[in-house]
């Protein structure tokens, strides 16, 4: 496990990466960072590397400088000198009863995650809004084109706030677009009923922990 060494920077990145939740995984676009990409080929695609580069830059870290994130491999952020190996500090070594390397994903049953499909709908909301993010983005062509991931689109209408309503750039029309297909697209999506479905859960979780604490 690679910590970088300054934390400020390292608690930005946290921040950041947690705006690329819901975002699913490119497989295309981790072996373009290794290929020549087609023309055709858009380089917004998610892969580890690439998020994590994205987000310690963002957080103002310098992490294999001069780059594009969309070239940054797992093994070019290993050789990174501002990340620190902190591995031994957290694990200890110890013998298994079985042969690790003998291992295959079929030995091992993944139970599903209570969160799965709220990601799943929060990836689909997100969709839905790309029509009118594409509109932004031309109508402002100097800004940074969005990957639209949910928590991100919620970080654009949220600093829109600041826009003056005088804003002579007409930005303030194209985020209140932004927001009216955002709203739409929740009720399409059933994201709204999903939280609810979730909060009952843990709800439900809870109290059941509960009675079995105290019988």
């Amino acid at each position: 496990m690679l910590r970088y060494t300054e934390k400020s920077i390292a608690v930005k990145a946290a921040r950041e990466a947690s705006l690329w939740l819901d975002m699913p995984y490119s497989v295309l676009a981790a072996i373009c960072s290794v290929k020549i990409m087609p023309s055709s080929y858009s380089d917004s695609g998610v892969f580890c590397s690439r998020l994590v580069a994205e987000a310690y830059r963002k957080a103002g870290g310098d992490l294999v400088d001069g780059q594009p994130t969309s070239k940054i491999t797992p093994a070019m952020i290993e050789e990174e000198p501002n990340l620190q190996d902190i591995t031994a500090s957290l694990f200890e070594l110890a013998p298994i009863g079985y042969n690790l390397d003998a291992l295959s994903a079929l030995d091992v049953d993944v139970l599903p995650w209570v969160m799965d499909e709220l990601s799943e709908t929060r990836r689909i909301c997100a969709e839905g809004v790309l029509p009118a993010i594409r509109e932004y983005e031309d109508a402002h062509p100097t800004k940074r084109k969005l990957i639209p991931s949910f928590m991100r689109i919620i970080e654009l209408l949220v600093s829109g706030k600041e826009l003056s309503r005088n804003d002579a750039a007409g930005e303030r029309e194209n985020l209140a677009a932004i927001d009216r297909a955002l709203s739409a697209s929740i009720l399409e999506s059933g994201l709204e009923e999903s939280y609810n479905n979730l909060v009952s859960f843990k709800t439900r979780t809870l109290l059941n922990s509960s009675v079995t604490r105290f019988r």
